[in-house]
This record gives structure tokens, sequence and C-alpha cells, in this order.
């Protein structure tokens, strides 16, 4: 594996990817008729997310139903929607990796039968049609293009209660924010259109909605200025883009999504035109993506050489259709299998959607990090087990402690008791005595009275008998 730039770790918004390579949003078809997506869009994104710190960005994905207008395309704005979202967020978060959702809204791009079928019309920025044979669009009055705002706003809520880490803007391709932004369709005069100031306007007030529902570092928007898609591309970009994108560095995002000249839609065109006019506008507000047929290499010298002095990631697209390890086989320095157009677009179709394998290589490094969890977990409940030996241990011995305690404790009462006993005998004993003293006082007491008693007897007889003496005399 050769040193790159391109496989240095970055942090993103709220993220650190563990290299700089994204998968880029493509529409695939595959959601089904009430556009919710099926269980084979969370395998799809799975698959995609098996290199772990990579960043996934989803096919575009209506934020209502009158923002749709295509059929087997996702969408956000109800609960069946967002349930089904949260498998594919939990799959992807199960395997290390990231995962944002683009926010679309068709305008004038969108089929007109089938919004009509729902109740719903064709608008866009101004009444002009995509192309001379397509049905005019209805002008979005004031009240509507606040509605979609909030919708936009409502949508990013939606994905986040999904489990998505962020949400990203469509803003290319001729859609319409697009159609907001470039004159060849918006014509209008009022606060949305007839200046560069004005038609900057609405991308930059969805982003601000956005950005107030959920937070700048969960908001991005993609853009491209020399796109011809969709009725694209006005006479000199420059201007337009390089004022918008001055103003979106004010936000903070989590980063700024650029589509190369090279890419028109989902083809390869020849251009000379560059994105740095853009990169430089932008200066390091945040991490920037750029998209548009890059190869191994030329993502390398993109990384390390012409966006050096910014922080660049490269999303990849239809490769990464054909090859779920992209990431993996990029750094490994293998080939990429080639993709396969004509399965782009087979609606609700797992044939050429989730049947391409992973490489040999990275089946390898898979099992390998699965033995190695493996030990590390073996170790870790070993460690457990001897944590759990050692606990054992500790509360015998605290068992055996708190018996000594207890036989010690009984031992004192013990000792306590036998003293307080000889304490009491001792006491008696004193008792005892002194009532002997006693008695033995007051038997001496009792003879002393006795002999006062036998001496005033003896001294009354001599007293009487000297008297009777005297009287016979």
């Amino acid at each position: 594996m050769t040193a790159s730039k391109l496989f240095d770790p970055i942090n993103v918004g709220r993220m650190r990817l563990s290299h700089r390579m994204a998968m880029a949003p493509m529409t695939r078809f595959r959601a089904d008729d009430a556009h919710v997506p099926p269980p084979m869009v969370k395998d799809y994104y799975e698959q995609r997310a098996a290199v772990p710190g990579t960043l996934i960005i989803t096919e575009a994905t209506f934020i209502s139903p009158q923002a749709g207008g295509f059929s087997n395309v996702p969408g956000i704005y109800n609960q069946a929607q967002i349930d089904a979202w949260r498998q594919v967020t939990d799959a992807v978060h199960a395997k290390g990796s990231y995962i944002y959702l683009q926010l679309w809204a068709l305008g004038r791009a969108a089929d007109a039968e089938a919004l009509n079928a729902q109740g719903h019309a064709l608008v866009s920025s101004s009444a002009t049609p995509l192309s001379s044979d397509s049905p005019t669009p209805k002008e979005l009055t004031e009240a509507e293009i606040h509605q979609y705002i909030r919708d936009y706003a409502e949508a990013a809520k939606n994905a986040i209660a999904a489990g998505f880490d962020g949400v990203e803007i469509h803003g290319t391709n001729g859609f319409l924010v697009d159609q907001f932004i470039q004159d060849t369709c918006n014509k209008r005069q009022d606060l949305w259109g007839g200046s560069i100031e004005n038609r900057a306007r609405f991308p930059l007030e969805v982003t601000r909605a956005i950005v107030g529902a959920i937070g700048a570092d969960r908001t991005a928007i993609r853009l491209g200025p020399w796109s011809t898609f969709m009725g694209m591309r006005m006479a000199d970009p420059i201007p337009q883009f390089a004022y918008l994108a001055k103003k979106l560095a004010d936000f903070k995002l989590a980063y700024l999504h650029l589509v190369e000249s090279r890419i028109s839609g989902d083809a390869d065109v020849e251009s000379a035109e560059e994105l740095g006019f853009l990169v430089h506008a932008y200066g390091n507000a945040s991490p920037v993506i750029v998209a548009g047929g890059y190869k191994a290499d030329s993502a390398k010298q993109a990384v390390g050489l012409k966006y050096k002095n910014h922080e660049v990631i490269i999303a990849f697209g239809r490769p990464f259709t054909s090859n779920p390890d992209l990431p993996f086989r990029i750094m490994a320095g293998l080939a990429l299998r080639p993709y396969e157009r004509d399965s782009f677009y087979l609606r609700q179709d797992p044939r050429g959607y989730i049947d391409y394998d992973f490489s040999e290589d990275f089946k390898v490094q898979q099992q390998q990090q699965q033995q190695q969890q493996q030990q590390q977990q073996q170790q870790q409940q070993q460690q457990q087990q001897q944590q759990q030996q050692q606990q054992q241990q500790q509360q015998q011995q605290q068992q055996q402690q708190q018996q000594q305690q207890q036989q010690q404790q009984q031992q004192q009462q013990q000792q306590q008791q036998q003293q307080q006993q000889q304490q009491q005998q001792q006491q008696q004993q004193q008792q005892q005595q002194q009532q002997q003293q006693q008695q033995q006082q007051q038997q001496q007491q009792q003879q002393q009275q006795q002999q006062q008693q036998q001496q005033q007897q003896q001294q009354q007889q001599q007293q009487q008998q000297q008297q009777n003496s005297i009287a016979h005399s």
C-alpha cells in the first residue's frame, strides 16, 4: 500500500472518517411504489459500508410528495419511510461507517403526468420549460417557496429521526435548487431572481432552515456549476457560484460537495473547466468533497497536489456500484471491477445492485479481522473469567475475614460477659463482707453494751454494800 493523503483520516462535521474516499449519491430506482426503501436497499448500503470509517451519501430522496415525480425513488416524508431508512442507517453504523441522506426536489424535471396523477402541479422557479417539447411548469408563488423551504427542514428532521448522520441538499443537475440558481431557468424579477444575490436566495434559505432544524455540522449541499444536464449551464457561472460559495461558507457546514465539469448527469464529458474558483471562494470553512470521473491515481493527485491546501475528499459514484469494497481496493492497489451501466436503473431489481462480491483480498482481511476479533473476545472472556475468579477469591477472603471478625466479636462478647460475671461476683463478695463486718460491729456493740451494763450493776452493788456497811456501823 503506497502512502497517500487520500488514505488519511479526516474530521467532517460530527464524523471521524478513516480515509478520504466517499460514496457519491446515485439514483438507482429500487424503492417500492410507495417510495419506501425495501430490504435490498439496506443490503446495498451495508455492503458499501464494509470498510469502516467510510462516508456514504445516499441516492437523492424526495422531501415531500409534491417534490417528486419519478417512480421507485425513496422518500423521507412519512413514518413508513423513516422506519425503513432506520434499517439502513443501523446496518451502516454497525459496520463502523457513516451515512448522509441527499434531499431532493425535482421541480420542472419531474414527470408531469406522474405529478398530475397524484394531484400535484409541475413547478419551477419560473415558467420556463425544460425544452421546446416539454410542458411549461408553474412558477412558484412566494407562499409556495416558503412551503418548500419548510419541507426541506422537515425532511432533514425526519432524516435525523431515521438515524442519518446528516443531510446533503441536492443543488445540482438541473433540479429545483439548481433551477433557482441558474438564469437559464430562473427568469424571476423579485426577491428570488433577477440578480446574483436573489438567485442565490433559495439555496441559502433552504440551507438556513435545515441548519436551524438539525445543526450546521449535520448539513451539507452539492453544487455543479459546469453541468449542462437538464437544461443548465449559465453563460458564465463563475460569479454566481463564487458568491453562493462565499455565503455558504458563513454557515460552517459539515462539508461542501462539488461536481467536476467532467460529469453531466451520469455521463462523462470532455471539459477543461475547473472547480478551483469554488474551492477558493469557499476557503477552508469546512472540508470539500469533489466528484466527477475520478480514478485511483487522479484521486490521489487531487487530494495530494491539486487541492493540497484544502481538506478534500473524493467521491466515487459509478465504480462503487460494482466495487462494494472500493476504498480497500484503492488502498491495496487492486484493480476496480468495471461497472455495468445497463443495471443502474433496473427498477426494484436486485440484479446489478446487491450481487457484486468483495475482492478476495478483502475477504482474507475480513477473515483475519474476524479471527483477531475472536481472539480478542477470547482474551476478554479469559480476562473476565480471571476477574470473576479474583472477585470470587476476594469475596471468599472477605467472607473469611468477616467470619473471623464475627468469631473475634463473639469471643470479645464472651470475655466481656465473663468479666461482667466476675465483677458481679466480686461485688456480691464485697457486699457479703460488708454485711459480715456490719454484723460483727453490731455484736461488738452489743457486747460493749452488756459489759457496760454489768459494770453499772457491779457499781450499783458496790454502792449498796457501802451504804449497808455505813448503816450497820
